[in-house]
């Protein structure tokens, strides 16, 4: 199998794909987009079967024609698939219209509006994704019973002291915590869905759960050049802390200080990126690119929203954001992802002198200023934390991961405005890459790692052209 983008696993590839490359049947992009295809397919077939008025004239013989699909599924396909995803912009989508063109293809132009019919693109990948593992072990022969560890970027334990103690301090609302309360409950746990998966196996190994910023820091660390180094994370939340850093030395990862809840650099920026209008999750770097025509005209009114602390910690004024009282919704609208509102309508206009903006606004210079202004003051909480590392520990790399390591604005002003000579960022440094970094970590702990693999390029992928 020739290595691509559609057929790669993770940072694994390159060096071991020969000890790999057997997974990307399974686990691959390649591999999901087809799992995608059979649950919409064996969906469709499922309609026709409990006589849905509108199908019960559908010609079941063409059912094993309906299967071929996903059955000769090929490289080919997903090329097409993705190629349809630069229109869509969403991978889901684009597999309903992938299997829409193939319904026009054998004359059921009819039907395809039930494509994908009742569905949600949660359905399809919770779907998806248990099957690649369920249909992995089936075809190599394996059962749970051969797997020795399950290692998961988060552990509910993690800061259970600091959790408590939060609560009884500042007593939220009682509807505030029985939403988290049965969000919680309605989570199934890692055995739940491997028993749905596997009903007739059990697994006997161990799940390992991995405090989700130490699983960061797994993930740009384990994976860089350096034997001794700094290492930093910074993100939204994740196990009550928003930010850890500390020092590395070989295998070892010591974290020495964090920020908890709920003060968090990543929720500031969220919460400014949606005030600037732009509600779905990951639309900050559109403000990254605004702050390019923009001035700092609001950096004082940002530094009553974030104050930096000389040990690099930083803290949030809570009077105008949401999040630490409030259920804040996460949702998928039109097929984005979409975040509740996090910051205080009211007093953020009031500090502001304007008011948030509409949807459809036409950016003005008030936006593209306060755009610059956020990005600042991010900066200045993120170089003081750079700062304060480098004085403590006097180590000149740094390996930096967390959903706020994709902000390049900052990243690429390290070497001008820090002491740090080296520098190591996770190309996947958000929580995709906190999963790698679980798995690198319980590899590491159990000495299952041979010689530390260096993640030298993100290009793990063959090229391919048009033709």
């Amino acid at each position: 199998m020739s290595l691509s983008t559609l057929n790669t696993i993770s940072p694994i590839d390159g060096r071991y794909r020969n000890k790999v490359e057997a997974l990307a049947t399974y686990f691959s992009e390649e591999a999901l987009i087809k799992y995608r295809v059979k649950v919409e397919i064996e969906y469709f077939i499922a309609l026709c079967e409990i006589s849905l008025p509108q199908l019960t004239d559908f010609n079941t013989s063409l059912f094993d024609d309906l299967r071929a699909i996903y059955k000769n599924f090929s490289t080919g396909d997903a090329l097409k698939i993705k190629k349809i995803e630069n229109v869509t912009n969403h991978d889901v989508k684009a597999v309903e219209y992938f299997i829409k063109e193939k319904f026009d293809d054998l004359g059921l132009e009819n039907y395809k509006e039930f494509i994908h019919f009742g569905l949600t693109s949660q359905d399809i990948n919770n779907t998806a994704t248990p099957l690649m593992l369920k249909f992995c072990l089936k075809d190599n022969k394996l059962s749970l019973e051969d797997l020795d560890y399950i290692a998961i970027n988060s552990d509910p334990k993690a800061q259970l002291f600091k959790k408590l103690k939060y609560t009884i301090r500042h007593r939220p609302e009682p509807k505030f915590l029985l939403d988290r309360l049965r969000n919680k409950k309605n989570r199934m746990s890692i055995e739940t869905e491997l028993r749905n998966i596997f009903p007739d196996n059990n697994f006997s190994g161990k799940i390992q759960y991995i405090e989700h910023h130490l699983c960061h820091l797994a993930s740009s660390y384990l994976v860089s050049p350096f034997t001794s180094s700094v290492a930093i994370s910074v993100d939204g939340f994740g196990d009550f802390s928003s930010a850890a850093w500390g020092i590395c030395q070989d295998d070892k990862i010591r974290i020495e200080n964090r920020v908890f809840f709920p003060d968090s650099l990543g929720i500031f920026y969220q919460a400014m990126t949606q005030f600037l209008g732009f509600p779905h999750y990951g639309d900050e770097y559109k403000v990254m690119g605004m702050a390019a025509y923009g001035v700092p005209k609001f950096l004082d009114k940002m530094q009553e929203l974030v104050f930096c602390h000389q040990d690099g910690t930083y803290k949030l004024n809570l009077k105008y954001f949401l999040h630490h009282n409030t259920n804040v919704d996460y949702q998928w609208v039109g097929g984005a992802p979409t975040v509740g509102t996090l910051f205080n309508v009211t007093e953020l206009e009031q500090l502001l002198g304007f008011g948030v903006r509409e949807k459809h606004e036409e950016l003005g210079q008030n936006h593209f200023d306060l755009a610059h202004s956020v990005q600042q003051m991010y900066e200045e909480a993120f170089f003081n934390m750079l700062q304060v590392s480098y004085s403590k520990y006097e180590n000149d790399q740094l390996s930096l991961a967390g959903g706020c390591a994709m902000n390049s604005l900052a990243n690429g002003k390290i070497f001008r405005n820090s002491p740090y000579k080296k520098v190591y960022i996770q190309s996947a440094a958000g929580d995709a890459g906190g999963a790698i970094g679980a798995a690198l970590f319980v590899a590491s702990q159990n000495s299952e790692t041979e010689e530390r693999f260096h993640m030298d390029h993100a290009y793990y992928g063959p090229s391919f052209d048009d033709d």
